[in-house]
């Protein structure tokens, strides 16, 4: 070998960069080694114990909720558990909806919970015939081992109604009629606007059924939605700043639309909540909310009840650049043809033409001052007078 490598040396062949041909050959001939990786995976968390909730026995039975009772806690707050508790220092949710404590934490952990979050499937809520005027009701959101220790109480109350609740992140389950259905028939579903918007939300909704829907979320979130935003400052995920909104056009500004419900954009929370705490890391950039969140708008390929909004539809009272706008004509039309129809079920429409109205008899002076003495008299002598002042009149018309 060394005979060989002076041979190299005298002919100007330099030596391998491994350190020699032995070491060349022997690592051609050495059988190659495979690594196997092991990832150690930290330990299944325990799950939670669940116990009678004294809050939710109570909501149960008198309808209100008890703050000095621990058990229920504002729905959005209960997120702190997870990585997104940085940004909910900044969003001003409607503090409309509560969770139960075993809903909020369904894992003992300190870690994190983002892959430990319980769906919404049992929403308890105020009977609207007991709603108070000008009261926010209040949503309870439940899970099912509440639902089953409190099953006797919910049974029997009077003052809440269950519904079980259906998410709408397919397609289809977004076409639906309904999508919160009452264990009773007779009962309904009539919260507010920003209290369904905000329960949507948190069971995380990925698409609408409707352009009407669309609008409203997405002024909810503030959100441009329209092109003719021409003079109105954007951001590049579409939020309008608060600072920017008294530009937003009148047509734009409907009763059940809400603008002003953020001053921050909530786009990087929703994204996040979304995409990982509620799909568990599936990609939403190809559903209605992915596209809406990712700066895009939606219209007629989306939605066939799409109808662009213009000056023709503003509300009744919103404030115009021509001053407040009482009643568009298309608006009018709709209230007269409600109302004929009102009409027509009520059995109050009849085909005979209406009396013709008694032409008003002039009074004469005479008449006037019997009158005025009927008043001091006693009945039989105001009859006298009414029937003087009469033939009165009769002779000066004749006249």
């Amino acid at each position: 070998m060394d005979r060989l490598n002076s041979r190299c040396l005298q002919y100007g062949i330099s030596k391998s960069s491994s350190g020699g041909i032995d070491e060349t050959c022997e690592r051609e001939v050495a059988p190659e080694v495979e690594d196997e990786k092991q990832i150690s995976k930290p330990p299944n968390p325990v799950a939670m114990e669940s116990f009678h909730n004294r809050a939710l026995d109570k909501f149960i039975e008198t309808g209100q909720i008890d703050d000095e009772l621990p058990g229920l806690e504002w729905a959005y707050q209960s997120l702190r558990r997870t990585t997104l508790r940085g940004m909910l220092k900044k969003l001003k949710f409607p503090r409309t909806l509560r969770v139960t404590r075993d809903f909020a934490q369904a894992v003992d952990t300190d870690d994190p919970a983002d892959a430990y979050q319980h769906h919404v499937a049992y929403v308890l809520h105020i009977k609207p015939v007991l709603a108070r005027h000008g009261d926010l009701p209040v949503v309870v959101i439940i899970t099912q081992s509440d639902l089953e220790i409190h099953w006797s109480a919910i049974d029997k109350s009077k003052m809440v109604d269950l519904h079980l609740y259906n998410a709408k992140v397919t397609p289809e389950a977004a076409r639906r009629v309904g999508h919160i259905y009452p264990l009773n028939i007779a009962c309904s579903y009539t919260h507010p606007t920003t209290t369904r918007i905000a329960l949507d939300l948190f069971a995380g909704q990925l698409y609408f059924g409707s352009y009407h829907e669309y609008i409203e979320v997405s002024s909810f979130l503030g959100l441009a939605y329209f092109d003719d935003a021409k003079d109105i400052e954007v951001d590049p995920d579409g939020f309008i700043p608060s600072h920017e909104r008294h530009k937003i056009p009148a047509w734009h500004r409907h009763a059940n639309q809400y603008w002003d419900t953020f001053d921050v954009s909530p786009v990087p929370f929703l994204k996040r909540f979304l995409g990982i705490v509620r799909s568990h890391g599936a990609g939403i950039e190809h559903t209605h909310m992915g596209r809406i969140l990712d700066g895009e708008r939606l219209g007629s390929k989306e939605f066939p009840d799409y109808k662009a909004r213009g000056p023709e539809d503003v509300e009744p009272g919103v404030k115009t650049d021509r001053g407040a706008r009482i009643e568009t004509k298309a608006q009018r039309d709709r209230r007269m043809q409600m109302q004929g129809k009102r009409r027509r079920e009520g059995g109050q429409e009849s085909n005979a033409e209406p009396a013709l109205k008694r032409p008003r008899l002039a009074t004469s002076k005479s008449a006037e001052a019997a009158i005025v003495r009927a008043q001091n008299t006693s009945v039989p002598e105001a009859a006298a007078d009414k029937s003087r002042v009469a033939a009165t009149g009769s002779k000066e018309r004749e006249k």
